[in-house]
């Protein structure tokens, strides 16, 4: 059986940078206790010594943790029964032990007799890893940056990853850069990484999450030249950008150029912009591109510096000293990227890329972590610093840090979220089943998005739970206003059934209804006092109920009012009646009495018997009765 240590040069270089002899020296002395040497980073191994490595590895760790800190060492350990190398079409993740698949039963044979945790993980048909104590996953959000290191030797300009050289990079393929951007804002920091590693391991990726990825520089690429070239004299600064805008469509040899050199026709692309004769600071930055591509930063460089004397706006001027300040960065030259990126900042100092690149600057030269990482709040500068390879080392500290940039952030959403909650909690009870199910939807929704979504999903949620509760408060207030409409209109109810009252002379046989009076004021009175509060809404389901009440008592006082009417009517008429049938008795009386003391009236005596008497006061009562009873 073969070990094989393959060296992640550009791994190796970040993280050993003045003692690369002292480690493999090492590592060297650490594996020839245990394997023998057959060639510069080859030993023969046993299975049984296998195990070994997981010491080894741990030895490592501790004696450089000062230099690696959250990285792991910079080396693939490979083992094979055969001389033979890795597979070329598979990523493999420096700190990690694989081997063939012929190797399998050996393996497991001879470290089933060790009392060491191991595990076997297939990756491929003919590659398998053997995962032990020393290998096993760092506890991080994103475990495996140590996967961008490899397998270039140079770093991709664009994505800043080893996976593939800079005119292959992925994130060229897309169009739309900025909206891609805005994509990947979506997703949680865990959600990214989990997504990432999943697609970047596998032969076939099923999601877009690779192309966010790769071009979530997205100031870099050509595509971003659109944005540049067709909005310039809308957009001021960097921060503009924040907004929503639609690209215009666009003719002309410009135009064509820059499609040219999007879809990455360069011949072409130069061809259309070497012919437009007028100065234009956007056939100069076509050509820097065009230089760059060919290789040429001296080139790319003059034609930026050109495209400098020709613009004024803060947001043009801050690109292109951010750009220069990029290359000069990607080339090594730390003093001139600095003085660039400062100069972008004066002129915009919204243009995040450069506040970005200038701290990833600061950082490369001190590793002072602390002095960078609480700077990194701004959304965008989360993610990227998130994914940002240079920052292997620090990996651990720099996630702890953007957690409580995004707890900061999701802080405020989940504030309005329970703003909401509160009001709809408050008033459900006053609310229609359909109403109460539209609003625990929305809720829901906004929760998820709160608690799982990435930057922009978060803010998203939180502008969402801010309008729900401007839609509570909304529904609230015409509630409100719609009781308040109710208890204007009852009071007018009252004040006629108090008039009727106070007109109403038999208040002792009928305190009912002065008591119900009584009570529907203090309801009233009530609501008037309530419906002023400031904290109306946990008033509301009172208020309902007290509105209900109140309708009611007035419903059956009005309803009790036209019998009081008729009571009071019918005493009116029998008052009337018994008065004046008083009166024509006394009439009648009289016309008996006074022919008994003058006899020339005697002539009246027919009709002066009792039963002419008793007929004649029955007459008077109909007469009376008839009068009283017709009379308005």
């Amino acid at each position: 059986m073969y070990l094989r240590i393959i060296e992640n040069k550009p791994l190796f270089r970040l993280l050993f940078k003045t003692r690369a002899e002292d480690v493999w020296a090492l590592l060297e002395d650490l594996l020839l206790k245990h394997f023998e040497k057959k060639n510069i980073f080859l030993f023969e191994a046993q299975p049984e010594k296998i195990y070994h490595l997981n010491e080894i590895i741990h030895q490592l760790k501790d004696i450089f943790q000062k230099e690696l800190t959250s990285a792991p060492p910079p080396y693939v350990f490979f083992l094979s029964k055969k001389n033979q190398p890795p597979p070329q079409s598979y990523l493999l993740r420096p700190g990690k032990i694989y081997f063939t698949s012929d190797l399998k039963k050996d393996l497991q044979d001879a470290l089933s007799e060790i009392k060491l945790f191991f595990k076997i993980e297939g990756l491929r048909e003919d590659l398998l890893e053997l995962v032990l104590p020393a290998t096993s996953e760092p506890n991080l959000i994103l475990p495996y940056k140590e996967i961008f290191f490899s397998p270039k030797d140079q770093k991709c300009f664009f994505c800043r990853t080893y996976l593939h050289e800079s005119h292959n990079c992925p994130g060229l393929e897309v169009i739309d850069i900025y909206s891609s951007y805005s994509k990947l804002l979506n997703y949680s920091l865990r959600e990214l990484s989990e997504k990432i590693k999943a697609n970047l391991l596998t032969e076939e990726p099923q999601d877009e999450i690779l192309s966010l990825f790769f071009s979530r520089n997205f100031y870099l690429f050509p595509s971003f030249l659109r944005v540049v070239f067709y909005l310039y004299g809308e957009i001021d600064n960097f921060s503009m950008l924040g907004l929503n805008f639609s690209l215009p469509v666009k003719g002309g040899e410009l135009s064509l150029a820059l499609e040219d050199l999007i879809h990455r026709r360069f011949e072409q692309a130069e061809r259309r912009f070497k012919a437009i004769e007028e100065e234009d600071f956007r056939k100069e930055l076509g050509l820097s591109q065009i230089e760059f591509f060919k290789g040429d930063f001296n080139r790319a460089l003059y034609y930026l510096e050109s495209a400098l004397s020709m613009v004024n706006t803060p947001f043009l001027k801050g690109f292109i000293y951010f750009y220069k300040g990029y290359i000069y960065h990607y080339l090594g030259d730390p003093f001139n990227a600095e003085e660039n990126y400062k100069l972008s900042l004066k002129e915009d100092s919204s243009f995040f890329p450069s506040f970005y690149y200038l701290n990833l600057l600061i950082y490369e030269r001190e590793e002072l972590v602390e002095k960078i990482f609480p700077f990194f709040q701004h959304p965008y500068v989360i993610y990227l610093s998130f994914l940002e390879p240079v920052f292997i080392k620090h990996q651990k500290v720099l996630e702890e840090y953007l957690e409580k940039a995004m707890d900061r952030i999701r802080e405020e959403t989940v504030e309005r979220l329970k703003e909401a909650e509160d009001k709809f909690h408050k008033i459900k009870d006053i609310m229609l089943e359909e109403e109460i199910s539209e609003i625990n939807e929305k809720l829901r929704k906004i929760r998820k998005e709160a608690y799982e979504g990435g930057i922009a999903l978060v803010e998203k949620a939180g502008k969402r739970a801010m309008e729900l509760a401007l839609e509570l408060n909304g529904y609230i207030f015409s509630k409100l206003k719609k009781y308040q409409k109710e208890l204007a209109s009852y009071k007018d109810r009252y004040q006629i059934l108090v008039e009727f009252w106070n007109k109403y002379p038999y208040k002792a046989e009928d305190v009912y209804f002065g008591q119900r009076l009584k009570s529907s004021y203090e309801i009233m009175d009530k609501l008037s006092k309530l419906m002023k509060r400031s904290e109306i809404a946990k008033e509301l389901k009172f208020i309902g109920k007290e509105i209900t009440k109140l309708k009611q008592q007035l419903e059956d006082l009005g309803k009790l009012k036209p019998m009081l009417e008729k009571k009071w009517k019918f005493r009116k008429k029998l008052v009337k009646f018994i008065r004046n049938f008083s009166l024509a008795e006394a009439g009648l009386l009289l016309i008996y009495i006074i022919p008994m003391f003058y006899q020339n009236l005697n002539l009246l005596g027919p009709f002066l018997s009792l039963p002419y008497f008793f007929l004649f006061s029955f007459l008077l009562f109909l007469i009376v009765l008839i009068l009283v009873q017709f009379e308005d």
